[in-house]
């Protein structure tokens, strides 16, 4: 399966898998707006009361867009991104 936003790493299926429980989607989706907002992973953890390696988890796709958006911005020579 393609991770995408709303999955999470499934240890015994080894894949990602759509998150169910809606409170954990909405920690997901609240890590995420903090991560596009600025904050650091540091700072989401501290604040959320979790793993830093669990705020990853739910930030991987932003995060792995941010960084394809910043090596188009650098190869198109965009400076402002």
């Amino acid at each position: 399966m393609t991770k995408t936003a709303n999955q999470n790493w499934n240890s015994k299926l080894k894949d990602h898998t759509p998150i169910k429980n809606r409170s954990i989607k909405d920690k997901a989706n609240i890590a995420v707006t903090l991560y596009t907002g600025g904050h650091s992973v540091q700072y989401i953890s501290e604040h959320m009361q979790m793993s830093k390696s669990r705020i990853y988890e739910y930030i991987r796709p932003v995060k792995s867009m941010d960084g394809f958006i910043r090596d188009i911005a650098k190869r198109n020579g965009t400076t402002n991104y």
